[in-house]
């Protein structure tokens, strides 16, 4: 990536979205969104943001399942010039409750049916469904662009039987890990990649709505993991890239 800002998430689906705001940016099961239809959400996720005093600096924790209010999350929170955290969607109450008193963000986005009982969410964090938290209010916000050595995204860590570590990831790191995977699949502007797994955390965040948005590229994911289901997606959609876990390779 050549132009200056291309490491920022917001400028660089900006680019995309004015050369072709028809194109499909994310696909899940048999419904599609176009780069215009996510840039709505995304303006409506920035005024939630807004409205809750989210400035530069900022955290933004989601359970993130790449969907399309995930993804208008993640583009808002970097207009704002906001630290996104996407965490996975069936990440336990002990490290949420953990990482919230951490980093004690403004805004915790929440998909209902996997709450987990048990949290403990901090006085100052709202935690909002984020079905609402794109119906906000659109706001036409500047992109905040600071520096590609700003922290744009915290990886929550796994694995181990103490506290979740909280990993920092500038613009710097996301934009060459991004651009190492896009050259190793040969992946082009226009093409599709196809998301397995949570999609979440750093390197899920990072190989899917990242390489994607920044890219140009259709994201296209199954409702579910589901072998069949994924394969007839990805050879429906054309799609040319994905990475997963030895585990799931083996059942495909």
């Amino acid at each position: 990536m050549t132009e200056a800002f291309d490491y920022h998430l917001a400028a660089a689906f900006d680019r995309h979205l004015e050369a072709d705001a028809d194109a499909v940016a994310l696909v899940v099961g048999d419904q599609e969104w176009t780069r215009a239809e996510i840039a709505d959400l995304a303006a409506r996720a920035a005024g939630s943001l807004a409205q809750l005093g989210a400035e530069p600096g900022s955290a933004v924790v989601a359970q993130y399942d790449t969907g399309p209010g995930d993804l208008a999350l993640a583009l808002a929170a970097a207009r704002l010039g906001c630290t996104f955290l996407p965490v996975p969607k069936r990440t336990g109450a002990y490290e949420l409750n953990y990482m919230l008193t951490l980093v004690k963000p403004v805004l915790f986005s929440i998909h209902p049916d996997v709450v987990p009982p048990g949290l403990d969410v901090p006085g100052a964090t709202t935690m909002r469904a984020v079905d609402d938290v794109v119906r906000g209010r659109a706001v036409d916000a500047p992109i905040h662009q600071g520096p590609a050595s700003d922290v744009a995204v915290v990886g929550v860590t796994s694995g181990s039987t103490g506290y979740p570590k909280a990993v920092m990831h500038t613009w710097s790191s996301l934009a060459w890990t991004a651009d190492r995977m896009a050259k190793l699949g040969s992946v082009r502007p226009g093409e599709a990649i196809s998301v397995t797994g949570a999609g979440a955390g750093a390197p899920g965040f990072t190989f899917f709505t990242y390489l994607g948005l920044t890219h140009g590229v259709q994201i296209v994911r199954s409702e579910r993991w589901d072998p069949p289901r994924v394969l007839e997606l990805m050879a429906r959609r054309r799609c040319v890239w994905s990475t997963m876990v030895p585990t799931m390779k083996r059942t495909m």
